[in-house]
């Protein structure tokens, strides 16, 4: 991996299993009722919808909007941050890797002739450790090389006296909800491009890969179970209906999106 993106890579390690960690042995120590299940279930939304599918998905890997709020679009940085799948920078690159070479040998995280991997820690690029800067040459700005470099760092600043000031807060507000966040990308990574499941393709073009739209995995992805609409419309910051015309196909990250962009 080359040292551009080592730091980010080496940070989401580490905290995923302090992560894993955390939650096995903090599980003696916090209290368990609804209405801090209720907020694991909250959290664990804003960490997908703002911090995955509108800032690092949508924002950063695509450039589908801009932001009309500077202080709103620092924000939602810092949530994509603590949404612990690594910088923009990396993020953005692999995510473009597998539009550019969709369900093939080239795709960093295919499921299409790999096993399902459940417990993965990071998506990884395939085959080559060379990293092609100018896939993210609109990225190579001083603000997103500062976060590339000292992701691990802001994580702590951030974390740290979280953690201590209300271990139970901290518990159900992020441990648990990241920890789901990492298993359930993992799963739209794979089911996101595999039949089944109330799986259905709208879109048959050549950027579309085998990538599928479900019904029944909206509650859990919201707008990024419309995957075949965004494989069509890559670009477009609208996953469900506008693309497809289908009234069920209801993407609230967008919603959101039509509020904040210029």
């Amino acid at each position: 991996m080359s040292n551009l993106f080592q730091a980010s890579v080496t940070s989401v390690r580490c905290f995923h299993i302090l992560a894993r960690i955390g939650i096995i042995a903090g599980a003696f120590f916090v209290t368990v009722n609804i209405n801090l299940l209720i907020l694991s279930i909250i959290a664990y939304h804003i960490f997908l919808t703002i911090g995955i599918s509108i800032m690092m998905h949508r924002y950063f890997s695509h450039k589908s909007f801009e932001f009309k709020n500077g202080i709103v679009r620092k924000l939602f940085i810092l949530i994509s941050l603590l949404s612990l799948r690594g910088s923009p920078i990396a993020w953005a690159y692999i995510h473009r890797m597998h539009h550019e070479h969709v369900d093939t040998d080239s795709d960093p995280h295919t499921p299409v002739g790999r096993n399902f991997n459940f417990f993965g820690l990071v998506d990884k690029t395939n085959k080559s450790d060379d990293i092609q800067i100018f896939k993210i040459r609109s990225m190579m700005t001083q603000e997103h090389l500062f976060i590339n470099q000292y992701y691990w760092l802001i994580l702590l600043i951030v974390l740290m006296p979280f953690a201590f000031i209300d271990f139970t807060l901290f518990y159900y507000g992020w441990l648990i909800p990241i920890v789901c966040v990492q298993f359930s990308i993992n799963l739209q990574n794979y089911l996101g491009h595999m039949s089944g499941f109330g799986a259905y393709r709208t879109y048959n073009n050549s950027t579309s890969g085998n990538s599928q739209n479900s019904l029944l995995l909206w509650p859990l992805y919201l707008g990024e179970a419309w995957h075949n609409n965004h494989h069509a419309y890559a670009r477009h910051y609208h996953y469900g209906k506008e693309i497809s015309g289908k009234w069920w196909e209801f993407d609230p990250g967008a919603s959101l999106i039509k509020l904040l962009k210029r």
